[in-house]
């Protein structure tokens, strides 16, 4: 099975354009969360703070997000488990975690989606063909994606610390790593 490995930093996306094969899910999950060790190691020996907010993701060519893996979920505890009331409140952190990765994972397919339609749109334009329809759910995917943003930013809002949020917003992509263009329809 072909996997991509892309790192989202605090400040872009960074894309596996070329992927590698692997034997099976777990095998690709595994290489995915030694690439997120080796970065940290790296961050380490150049006597830079540990990248705890960036995370690994793995996809399948159609950017399809088979995993989301946070650093910090690879840093091992170095103190005693908390008490029963801090462990509780701990599980509902890492259930707001898992809705935030949940929704950069739509917000990603969603922005793939846009990527495809207006691909759709000038093909069809380039025959003649009449693109209202198609321009309408165009739009129809914006707004989609617009309320997906919202939906994260309210997670975000959520969680004790906002800035510590591990996923993805419209405006974090940076130069030629941007993971997909406006979503603003160009006709």
């Amino acid at each position: 099975m072909r996997c991509f490995i892309h790192i989202v930093t605090d400040t872009e996306f960074i894309r596996d354009r070329e992927g590698e094969d692997f034997a099976d899910w777990q095998a690709a999950a595994q290489e995915a969360a030694q690439v997120a060790r080796d970065l940290m190691a790296e961050k380490l020996r150049k006597g830079m703070p540990l990248p705890i907010r960036w995370k690994v993701l793995l996809a399948l060519a159609d950017d399809t997000v088979l995993m989301s893996l946070p650093f910090s979920k690879l840093i091992p505890a170095a103190e005693p488990p908390p008490p029963r009331r801090a462990r509780q409140a701990i599980g509902q952190q890492d259930a707001k975690h898992r809705r935030l990765a949940e929704t950069d994972r739509h917000i990603i397919e969603g922005r793939a989606r846009i990527e495809a339609q207006k691909l759709r749109i000038a093909k069809m334009q380039e025959r003649g063909h009449d693109t209202s329809l198609s321009e309408e759910f165009l739009r129809t995917l914006v707004v989609t994606l617009e309320s997906l943003t919202s939906h994260r930013d309210l997670i975000l809002q959520t969680l004790p610390h906002p800035k510590r949020g591990l996923g993805l917003s419209l405006n974090s992509f940076s130069g030629s790593n941007r993971a997909a263009s406006s979503v603003t329809p160009e006709y």
